[in-house]
């Protein structure tokens, strides 16, 4: 295995960047879809924060 840096339990470091990355795109939809859903909150639409930021992570799922 040249190349590839070994962590606690055999697990390496491209793994662990692999689920940074996953967690970064969540964490993002869910920002944005909150961003979107207050948006439309302040403009009285139907769908708000909540609905917004389920269907965000969701979607980054």
């Amino acid at each position: 295995m040249e190349g590839t840096y070994l962590l606690f339990g055999g697990i390496t470091l491209s793994y662990v960047m692999i689920q940074l990355e996953y967690m970064l795109r969540i964490i993002t939809a869910g920002l944005l879809g909150f961003l979107i859903g207050s948006e439309r909150k302040n403009r009285n639409k139907s769908a708000g924060i909540r609905t917004h930021a389920i269907v965000a992570i969701g979607s980054a799922l």
